[in-house]
């Protein structure tokens, strides 16, 4: 057997250095970091959970360091370090008899060794690795023999969809650089490599300063150090530790690369991809956060935008990938053929549009959570833990794609979300490949592709303006005053070409309670279920087949109507809003049918808060808002009187997203001069507060809550009640910590806050068993006492704060939202900033204001209190 090292000049090894790599072992805690004379970085974790002990030796040797007549040489290698020796027996026979494992992996800047095998066999383990690693049956014969089976992998690959679609991505966006070469090579260089040239690099690159091996089970270290300085000691590094220099966005080829290949496979898939700079561990974190918050979940950005709501994705899927010197930033779809198109449009012009304020702080937060509960979790795997702290030491001055401890992830907030934005979507260089089903006749071209990329994108592939930093298609927000009742309120942004509007009049069950004419709740629910002469089903299908929405509803003072649409369709929705204002359709059958549903309220609290607002609350508009009148005494025949007095109303219009101002303006102009008077608020009115029962659905459990009257919306008390709900509610909460974590009393608690412009009333539940109801009672009224008596910490003031902000956030994130709250705050009179300035009010309250709200509000002696227990069996 031939060796390719060289003792240290034949001596007998001596004691090897033990000491801390930089950065090394700092996640995880009883990790020693050793490093051996030769330079080899030796990591031991010891860990007794595990009755196996698991090796991973990582060595800088990938595609990213060969010549380019060298390409596929590290996988070559790879293979061959497992043929057979002179005993004939290769590496996974000898790893069998000793009750083992034994595999590789090449990457493109590491191939990585690994092995797993009983704790009783560790040290036979590590002389089957040395063998590995420094005994290599590098001849021509076994090299022939290996280049077959390789060439056949390549050809496997060649009809593997990922592989594909990942190699010609990396192979166009990384052109002039280590990263543009496949780990496997191709068929020409395979072909012309020799056993000598793969001696060569095996001598070049396998340099024990450029390896790190990491060791995970019940050992000691100090038996595992001799024995590893034993036998892996003696091999000296003729040249340093080798790190090359990182690629500058400068180096990456600039422009839009789009490439559709036809390929024989089961639908198509297409990639969008973005070179990422050499990053600090901090920012390779927060890219990965980022990935989280666009695809983690059905609800995720990305995919909530291309599958649900487009419907041009059947799966989207984005990671970011880091490299020894750059690194990647990748979303997937996987589409119909016929969708291809409509899907990169789509996808462009989200990503064109995408920056921090597309994500709520409470999103932000449960993606960085999510991401280090899951790191936490796989530390339960010891192949994980080698893994993590190998990769901490092979590049210890920066690591690009290093295993962040957790608390990292936890500390990843806006403001790395914002850098991380930044550095991923610039839009000077993208690569765009599309392996289309070439069963499919559908497919497009490349131009086809190109310019539905750079319609969602105008921008991609062009220089970066200098100010590339602001908002992309950001417009001012524009207030039209058309006079005679009638407002418009624009709030363009053209970073998706969708369109969103809501049309509010002056109104609601105010307006329904001046007329006598019941059933506001109802006309809401039917109003635009049958337009243009369609049945209820053919306008739902009408509205489907556009990807749209229309919909109406009713408050205390305002009725709305709702309307989005992708923006090639949004003149059709104009016109639907139009019909439903000016000439609307009844259907009596679908009077019925709503009528009976009037005031359902799915959740079972939130129906019992109802029911309790609605006995509270004496006669009025204010009642009927939450639970309207009984369904006798609303008739068919109103439904088209209360329409036309409710749209006589003055109105203020707002159109959010990608629109035509001028066909908006039109459309304005156009609709019919509203005819009657604002309608006048009036104060509520309450019955008188204190114990109570009501009829309520047969429970197993019990349900004690109390009720307060709270400040209404205008009050400027308003942010430090929404604050004592807050600190009362979720995980952390006062309610649940004192009630849940700390006596078990209790299967949930919740405070439900309500306010109109003249009132509030908060109902705080607890859900229990009817044994624990006093201890309840008690336990509850002491958390709402030392509400009054204490202030709140820093950390709960924060909590709710942070709490009451991404409501707010996420609210008027979504076009539908932002239309629908600025036009109700703009009829209300109110201004554009109106969110902006209640964000402000709420980071302003001190928790002094917050216990003073509590001493007004909760005040016991005036509370309405309620008990619901089951009834008990005959």
């Amino acid at each position: 057997m031939t060796e390719y090292f060289s003792d240290v000049n034949g001596a007998t090894p001596r004691r090897p250095v033990l000491g801390n790599v930089p950065g090394g072992g700092l996640s995880l805690l009883g990790v020693k970091v050793m490093r051996l004379r030769n330079g080899l970085t030796l990591i031991h974790k010891e860990d007794d959970r595990f009755p196996n002990i698991f090796f991973q030796l990582e060595v800088k040797a990938g595609p990213a360091w060969e010549k380019p007549e060298e390409a596929g040489a590290s996988h070559l290698v790879e293979h061959l370090a497992f043929g057979a020796g002179d005993d004939g027996a290769d590496m996974y026979e000898r790893a069998d008899l000793l009750g083992g494992n034994v595999w590789a992996n090449t990457s493109r800047d590491y191939t990585t060794f690994f092995a797993d095998f009983p704790g009783a066999q560790w040290k036979e383990a590590l002389a089957l690795l040395h063998r590995l690693l420094f005994q290599m049956p590098l001849t021509q014969e076994a090299l022939e023999v290996e280049k077959e089976i390789v060439l056949a992998e390549l050809r496997e690959d060649a009809s593997r969809e990922d592989k594909v679609l990942y190699d010609l991505t990396l192979e166009n966006l990384f052109a002039g650089t280590p990263y543009q070469k496949s780990v496997i090579g191709t068929e020409e260089s395979v072909g012309g490599i020799t056993a000598e040239m793969l001696r060569e690099y095996v001598r070049r690159r396998y340099q024990p300063r450029d390896m790190v091996f990491a060791v995970v089970g019940n050992v000691d270290p100090d038996a595992l150090l001799e024995a590893v300085d034993r036998l892996f000691g003696g091999f000296f590094s003729d040249a340093p530790m080798e790190s090359a220099p990182a690629i500058p966005p400068s180096a990456v080829r600039k422009g839009l690369s789009v490439e559709v290949r036809p390929m024989n496979a089961f639908g198509s898939s297409l990639c969008m991809a973005f070179p990422v700079p050499f990053v600090r561990p901090r920012l390779a974190a927060a890219l990965t956060v980022l990935a989280e918050l666009l695809d983690g979940s059905d609800a995720a950005f990305l995919k909530r935008r291309l599958c649900f709501e487009a419907g041009v994705a059947g799966n989207v899927r984005v990671s970011y990938e880091a490299f020894e010197r750059a690194g990647v930033f990748m979303v997937e779809a996987f589409v119909g053929t016929r969708d291809i198109c409509a899907c990169l449009r789509t996808l462009s012009a989200c990503l064109a549009g995408l920056d921090d304020t597309t994500f709520s702080d409470e999103q932000i937060r449960q993606a960085c959570s999510r991401i280090a509960d899951g790191s936490v979790r796989s530390l339960e795997k010891a192949e994980v833990i080698a893994d993590i702290i190998s990769d901490e030491n092979l590049h210890p001055i920066a690591s690009t794609s290093g295993w962040m401890p957790v608390p990292d992830f936890r500390d990843i907030g806006r403001e790395q979300i914002r850098q991380a934005l930044a550095l991923c979507f610039r839009p000077d260089a993208a690569a765009v490949t599309v392996l289309a089903d070439e069963t499919d006749g559908a497919a497009p071209d490349e131009s086809s592709a190109r310019a539905a990329v750079e319609e969602g994108w105008p921008g991609l592939g062009k220089a970066m303006p200098p100010a590339f930093e602001e908002k992309h298609n950001a417009a001012a927000p524009e207030t039209i005053i058309l006079g005679e009742g009638r407002s418009l309120v624009l709030l363009p942004d053209a970073s998706l070409p969708f369109c969103a509007a809501s049309l509010c009049f002056s109104g609601g069950e105010m307006l329904a309670s001046k007329t006598g004419l019941h059933g506001m709740d109802v006309l809401a629910r039917i109003l635009g279920l049958g337009l243009e002469g369609r049945s209820r089903q053919e306008t739902a299908s009408w509205l489907y087949e556009r990807s749209a929405s229309f919909h109406a509803c009713r408050g205390v003072n305002d009725f709305c109507l709702n309307m989005a649409a992708p923006k090639r369709f949004a003149p059709e929705l104009f016109s639907l809003m139009k019909e439903a204002v000016e000439r609307p359709v009844f259907h009596e059958e679908d009077f019925e049918r709503e009528k009976e549903l009037a005031g359902f309220e799915e959740d079972r609290m939130l129906r019992y808060f109802q029911l309790i607002r609605h006995i509270l609350l004496k006669e009025g508009p204010y009642r009927n808002a939450v639970w309207p009148e009984a369904p006798q005494s609303m008739h068919f025949s109103d439904m088209e009187c209360l329409c036309r007095e409710q749209t006589s109303r003055p109105w203020t219009l707002c159109v959010s997203g990608d629109f035509d101002r001028e066909a908006v303006l039109s459309f304005a102009e156009g609709l019919s001069l509203p005819a009657g008077p604002e309608v006048e608020s009036m104060e509520p009115e309450w019955e008188e507060f204190g114990p109570f029962s009501c009829p309520c659905e047969a429970s197993e459990q019990s349900v004690y809550a109390l009720f307060f009257r709270t400040s209404g919306e205008k009050s400027p008390d308003r942010p430090a009640v929404e604050l004592l709900q807050r600190c009362l509610n979720g995980g952390g909460g006062l309610l649940y910590r004192a009630l849940r974590q700390e006596r078990q009393l209790c299967y949930s608690a919740e405070a439900i806050d309500w306010c109109e412009a003249g009132a509030g009333l908060m109902g705080i539940f607890v859900l229990t068993s009817p044994d624990l109801l006093d201890e309840v009672e008690d336990t509850l009224k002491d958390v709402l006492l030392r509400l009054r008596e204490e202030v709140l910490s820093d950390e709960e003031l924060n909590r709710s704060k942070a709490s009451a902000l991404s409501v707010v956030r996420a609210r008027m994130q979504r076009l539908e939202g932002r239309a629908f709250e600025t036009a109700r705050q703009v009829r209300q009179g109110r201004s554009l900033d109106f969110a902006e300035r209640w964000m402000e009010a709420v980071r302003a309250v001190s928790s002094v204001q917050v216990r003073e709200a509590a001493r007004k509000y909760f005040v016991l002696e005036d509370a309405a209190e309620l008990c619901i227990e089951p009834e008990l069996e005959e």
